[in-house]
């Protein structure tokens, strides 16, 4: 993934709004690219710093946010692989059982 792309997918990202492959692209760029995870931390002081110090009296801190943001994103990436492996499971099974259904009908036909 370039910078830009990932620049673009900011706020996206950080509503989770990405698909978890997306997300888990994104992910990854942002740990390994200290530019990008610049821009993130601009977003979050600029964008969500200012209503969550008027919603929250305590202190700002920057790295608990952007943590706390990377373990979101974290999440949905394993749901949606898991539920990725399910389907997979699931479309399998229906092969199987589709196989076991047509291979009983020649039988009994024969």
């Amino acid at each position: 993934m370039e910078c830009q792309e990932f620049r673009k997918s900011i706020p996206e990202f950080v509503d989770m709004s990405l698909r978890y492959d997306r997300m888990a692209q994104c992910l990854s760029h942002v740990k390994g690219c200290p530019s990008c995870r610049d821009e993130l931390e601009i977003y979050f002081i600029v964008e969500r710093g200012i209503k969550d110090n008027e919603a929250f009296d305590g202190p700002f801190v920057l790295k608990n946010i952007v943590d706390e943001c990377f373990a979101k994103a974290q999440h949905k990436i394993n749901i949606g692989r898991r539920h990725r492996r399910m389907a997979e499971m699931l479309r399998i099974f229906i092969y199987i059982v589709l196989l076991v259904a047509v291979i009983a009908l020649v039988t009994y036909l024969l």
